[in-house]
């Protein structure tokens, strides 16, 4: 997955003594990688009204995703919950980014 990648040169750019900082991480992110995870989901989103849309493990992948990028992000161990992690660094949680995306998309259209 493209994300993956992407999340995975975050990592290259964070180290505890040397890199980036959160605030620059967390804008990284915030312009690239989620952009990435909510490609299309403005039309998969709308069809899950139908009963044809996302499934729970597209939710699950989609939250470990973002997990992983918080951890980095904020430096953290792996046992830290991500939840927590979403806000420690004022991140939306997935289910939330999908709606906000979807909106944002279908006001766009409107306007």
């Amino acid at each position: 997955m493209k994300t993956s990648k992407s999340i995975g040169a975050l990592t290259s750019l964070a180290g505890s003594t040397w890199g980036a900082s959160v605030t620059e991480l967390r804008r990284i992110y915030q312009a690239v990688v989620i952009p990435q995870m909510m490609y299309g989901c403005s039309a998969w989103s709308v069809a899950q009204e139908r009963g044809e849309g996302y499934t729970k493990q597209t939710i699950d992948s989609l939250k470990r995703l973002q997990a992983k990028a918080a951890r980095i992000i904020g430096g953290a161990y792996k046992a830290t919950s991500g939840p927590a992690l979403d806000i420690e660094l004022y991140l939306l949680p997935i289910e939330q980014q999908i709606w906000k995306t979807s909106s944002e998309t279908v006001s766009r259209i409107l306007s």
